[in-house]
C-alpha cells in the first residue's frame, strides 16, 4: 500500500458506529467517527486494516490528542480547545479533511 493511502479511504462511519466488521458501538456512545477508527478491521473493498489508536494528553497545561493510523503508519496531534468537550473535538476532525497527518518516524531497534 502506498503511503497514506488509507487516509483517503478512511473507515465509513454507520449509523450504530459500527463499520466492516468492528464491535457495535456502546449504545450511549455518540462518536461514530472515533468507533470506527478505533475498531474497524476491513475496508469496504474487504482488505484487512489495523485499527488506529488514540491518546490524549496534557502538555504545558493544554489538552491534546495524539491519532495513531497504524494502518498507514501516519499520525496526527490536536491541541483541544478545552477540558469539557475533547472527544468531541476528535470526533469532529476525524469527520472533516484538516487533519495534518504525518508519515510516523521509524523506530531504532535496539
Amino acid at each position: 500500500m502506498e503511503p497514506f493511502a488509507g487516509l483517503i479511504r478512511r473507515p465509513p462511519p454507520s449509523n450504530n458506529g459500527s463499520g466492516l466488521d468492528a464491535p457495535p458501538a456502546p449504545e450511549d456512545f455518540r462518536w461514530v467517527a472515533i468507533w470506527s477508527f478505533l475498531t474497524q478491521r476491513v475496508w469496504e473493498d474487504g482488505t484487512a486494516r489495523s485499527t488506529g489508536t488514540m491518546m490524549l494528553f496534557s502538555e504545558h497545561g493544554r489538552l491534546k490528542a495524539c491519532l495513531n493510523d497504524r494502518d498507514c503508519e501516519a499520525v496526527a496531534f490536536l491541541t483541544l480547545q478545552g477540558y469539557e468537550e475533547p472527544l468531541d473535538e476528535v470526533e469532529m476532525a476525524l469527520r472533516g479533511d484538516n487533519l495534518d497527518w504525518r508519515q510516523m518516524k521509524a523506530r531504532k531497534s535496539r
